[in-house]
């Protein structure tokens, strides 16, 4: 069987391929994939650079795919986006339609909510995180934590619509998966794509929170591999 190569992205507010993705390196079928996981830029591996405020979700979106096309010389790939990472793969589904063979879209939008936006901001002070959460996310930032996740909150609550006018063009496979019980990114989200994308599917995990895809990890991996060799 021929391999077939993931893109995959990460939770952009913070996150990185290893914190985010390490149930996927370890669960995934390496005979039939090739993982490609990227820091993005201002984040985990790829500093000291700092984080691009207007219109970020482009920005990475580009970056990511000059480093398949240019760098890896890869024409074709398929994506694999949480959160924030969701959008910026979306996003190249929608630019580049005939590039992008599938996509996996976890936990993630193309709008933000005025209860989503007061949700993340009871959490902007780090130390109303939960001791687990904030101690992976300092070995990593260190003392500058709080103030990149200000950053990254200050650029996400300048946005209401995202890209809900370059849905109609993406074109490829998309595999939405939502967490029932995500309280960071609803999952009225998860059933807007439903209704909207031309080719989707949907799977709602009914115990899920907005980390389903770690802590359900088993089910996500299969479930995932399964639509990736379809």
């Amino acid at each position: 069987m021929a391999r077939k190569e993931i893109f995959q992205f990460i939770f952009c507010c913070i996150g990185t391929g290893v914190t985010n993705f390490s149930n996927q390196h370890s669960g995934f079928d390496l005979t039939k994939f090739t993982l490609i996981s990227v820091d993005l830029v201002g984040y985990g591996k790829s500093r000291p650079a700092k984080r691009r405020s207007h219109r970020h979700y482009w920005f990475d979106a580009e970056c990511c795919h000059i480093l398949m096309r240019e760098k890896l010389q890869k024409d074709h790939y398929s994506i694999l986006g949480f959160s924030d990472g969701g959008r910026v793969g979306l996003i190249l589904g929608a630019t580049y339609p005939k590039e992008i063979t599938k996509i996996v879209a976890v936990g993630c939008s193309c709008y933000v909510t005025p209860e989503e936006k007061s949700a993340l901001q009871k959490i902007r002070d780090i130390s109303s995180w939960s001791p687990e959460s904030r101690a992976e996310s300092e070995d990593i930032y260190g003392k500058e934590l709080q103030t990149i996740w200000n950053a990254f909150l200050d650029a996400y609550f300048e946005y209401t619509d995202i890209f809900k006018k370059e849905i109609p063009n993406i074109t490829c496979p998309v595999f939405v998966l939502h967490g029932e019980y995500d309280s960071i990114v609803f999952v009225e989200h998860a059933h807007y794509f439903k209704n909207t994308l031309a080719d989707v599917k949907l799977y709602v995990h009914t115990k899920g929170p907005h980390y389903f895809h770690i802590k359900y990890y088993e089910i996500f991996n299969k479930m995932v591999q399964e639509f990736l060799l379809q």
